[in-house]
């Protein structure tokens, strides 16, 4: 906020989009609202999401999977993160979600969610893969790149682990913590958004080394706590697992129901967590109301 007045940031953004001859560039906006421009001539490569560090300065995520700094307005000439051949840039999967640890000051954590290309050959074609949620310490000296050693998954070390995606869409969406200091994520329910989707329609996503076949179910994955797909999660970010004051907690945290908080969603692309709302005890099952974007 600015003052009393709401305060829309946008991002000077390069997107393969093209803009129609004699479009008009400048956003339109509601009255009472103002629009700066958090990084001037920054020319980003289709923008997914932003996070902000405590000084102020932010990370910008690239859906090809690069993460940049912008620092007083400036975007650095390197990124800190750079993986165009692990992560799948096809429609609408990619580097989709960042967020930056409350305790950053203390430990450089950030939390990137993104799509898999299962066999990383810098080819982007998979339609079937899995999304993947990876947490790195940024260098604690200069903040330009983060420790390569660091690399830590948390969700998705392989097919089997990792939330399933069958069409190019309803895949990774967004990461927020909880006023608690759970990690919160969105992940679409996987299946093909063309049509109704109740399974069997994509046998090679399905069997050993990939996802269990009793997933093989569509769009009905959102229903099952069992899964993955098609849910928020509420995990702790010191190790993936999920909290014993979720609701269908199970007595393993390391299961995929324990970390579910919420199911039923199709594709919760987007979402943020209310300002002042919550409890700060993650006993308390209350990390604030959410605010969800279901596509």
């Amino acid at each position: 906020m600015r003052g009393t007045t709401p305060l829309i940031l946008l991002l000077a953004l390069a997107t393969s989009l093209a803009m129609a001859p004699g479009a008009n560039a400048v956003p339109s906006y509601p009255t009472n609202f103002a629009i700066d421009d958090a990084a001037p001539s920054a020319g980003f490569v289709t923008p997914t999401g932003m996070a902000f560090l405590p000084s102020g300065n932010f990370f910008v995520t690239e859906k090809r999977g690069r993460v940049y700094e912008v620092r007083s307005g400036v975007k650095r000439p390197t990124p800190i993160w750079v993986a165009e051949n692990e992560v799948l840039d096809r429609s609408d999967t990619g580097l989709l979600g960042i967020a930056v640890d409350p305790q950053y000051y203390v430990n450089h954590f950030i939390y990137l969610l993104y799509v898999v290309d299962p066999d990383s050959n810098g080819t982007d074609d998979n339609t079937a893969a899995f999304s993947r949620l990876t947490r790195y310490t940024v260098n604690f000296t200069d903040s330009t790149a983060v420790i390569p050693a660091s690399r830590t998954i948390l969700l998705g070390t392989n097919w089997t682990t990792g939330v399933l995606e069958t069409s190019s869409s309803h895949s990774a969406g967004s990461l927020r913590f909880g006023r608690d200091g759970s990690l919160l994520l969105t992940v679409g329910d996987g299946a093909h958004y063309e049509y109704m989707d109740s399974g069997g329609h994509d046998g090679a996503a399905f069997g050993a080394g990939k996802t269990a076949a009793y997933e093989d179910i569509g769009a009905f994955r959102a229903q099952d706590i069992t899964v993955l797909p098609g849910k928020v999660l509420r995990i702790n970010p010191a190790n993936g697992h999920g909290y014993a004051s979720n609701p269908f907690a199970n007595g393993n945290l390391a299961s995929a129901q324990s970390r579910v908080w919420c199911y039923g969603l199709r594709n919760p692309f987007r979402f943020t967590v209310k300002p002042g709302t919550g409890s700060a005890d993650t006993s308390a099952a209350n990390p604030g109301t959410l605010l969800i974007g279901d596509v």
